[in-house]
């Protein structure tokens, strides 16, 4: 009986470990950022996280709504047009408007993911890729879904969260362009003289 002693080398293929951390450098740089960077750009992950999961949510089952009424006897589409009369919306306009908003806003939120990680290599171009998309979708909420929608039924953790994403970005500017001009990110920390 022979034993087979020879070594194999690992490939991509045969493990997924050194693919996802090539990937990890190529995308986040092999740097790592200062703290508040670090802070602001996890808090504002948890947000992007949030919005982007309840828009893909949403968008799937508007999409599935004959499925879901066919499985589970759920009437998606009912629910939605009384809704939207009720919002004063015409019959079955609200449907089509919801379905736009988050497939748009699942596009809006991917910017925002490119603006994070931007953020993470401390490029200022972050700003204009997490800010503009937010202002859009904001725009989108308020103006094409409405001024009652936006009042009625988007939640008060949708409008602080964009509050607090909005707000996080514009302070983690301001200090970033502080630190390029000699001073510290960090607000706690007194500026070398």
């Amino acid at each position: 009986m022979a034993v087979n002693n020879s070594i194999s080398k690992e490939t991509p293929f045969q493990s997924l470990a050194p693919v996802l951390r090539k990937l990890s450098k190529f995308t986040f740089g092999t740097r790592e950022p200062d703290y508040f960077t670090k802070f602001t750009f996890y808090l504002l992950l948890f947000y992007w996280f949030c919005f982007f999961v309840w828009s893909i949510a949403s968008y799937l089952t508007i999409s599935l709504r004959e499925f879901i009424m066919s499985e589970k006897k759920i009437p998606v589409e009912e629910i939605i047009n009384s809704r939207g009369l009720a919002l004063g919306f015409q019959e079955g306009d609200f449907l089509d408007r919801l379905l736009a908003a988050h497939g748009i806003g699942m596009g809006c939120w991917l910017v925002v993911l490119v603006g994070l990680i931007l953020l993470w290599r401390k490029q200022e171009t972050y700003l204009w890729f997490i800010i503009l998309p937010i202002l859009f979708y904001l725009g989108l909420l308020l103006f094409y879904m409405g001024p009652a929608y936006f009042t009625e039924d988007v939640t008060f953790f949708d409008k602080s969260g964009l509050v607090i994403v909005f707000a996080a970005t514009l302070m983690h500017f301001l200090l970033l362009k502080r630190e390029r001009t000699g001073g510290s990110i960090n607000l706690f920390e007194e500026d070398a003289e």
